[in-house]
C-alpha cells in the first residue's frame, strides 16, 4: 500500500504538469469562467492548491499555490539535476536526503532559505550551496512544499 501511495505521489506532479501545459483552446474550463485578458492572468493561474500553511502572507491568510507554479518548480527540479543527489519516490540518488515527503517538514520559506545556502541554516549541513535564480528558487520551493 505504501508503494502505491508513493507512486501516486510521483504521478500527481506529472499530471499537474500535463494539465498546466494544456492550452485553454484544448481544455475548456469546466466552470465556464474565462480569464480576463486585461488582467494578465491565464487559465492555469486560476487553478490553485491550498498550501496548508506552507507559507503565509503577513495578513495571516493561507497562501494559494497555482498548478502553474508547481509545474514550473518540477521543471526547475529536473533542470537543476536535484535527482543527482536526492531521491524522490525511489528515483534518483541516495547521496542526500529523500525528498519524497519534504513538504511535511519544511515550509516554502524554509526551503528558500535552505537551498541556496544550507550552511546558513545548519552549519553542519553536507549539501553544497546552490546557485539558483530567485524566481527558480521560489518555484522549486513551491514544488517541494507540495510533496507531502
Amino acid at each position: 500500500m505504501r508503494k502505491l501511495f508513493q507512486q501516486s505521489a510521483m504521478v500527481l506532479p506529472i499530471l499537474l504538469l500535463l494539465l498546466v501545459s494544456c492550452t485553454s483552446d484544448s481544455v475548456p474550463d469546466p466552470s465556464g469562467n474565462q480569464p480576463d485578458p486585461d488582467s494578465g492572468q491565464t487559465e492555469s493561474d486560476d487553478r490553485v492548491l491550498p498550501s496548508d500553511g506552507s507559507t503565509s502572507p503577513s495578513d495571516g491568510e493561507i497562501r494559494q499555490i497555482s498548478l502553474l507554479e508547481v509545474s514550473k518548480g518540477l521543471r526547475v527540479y529536473i533542470a537543476h539535476g536535484c535527482s543527482q543527489c536526492h531521491l524522490l519516490i525511489d528515483e534518483g540518488s541516495e547521496t542526500g536526503p529523500d525528498l519524497t515527503l519534504v513538504g511535511q517538514r519544511m515550509t516554502i520559506d524554509d526551503l528558500q532559505a535552505w537551498i541556496p545556502e544550507p550552511q546558513s541554516v545548519n552549519p553542519e549541513a553536507d549539501m553544497p550551496a546552490q546557485e539558483i535564480e530567485p524566481e527558480d528558487l521560489e518555484y522549486l520551493a513551491i514544488y517541494l512544499s507540495t510533496l507531502k
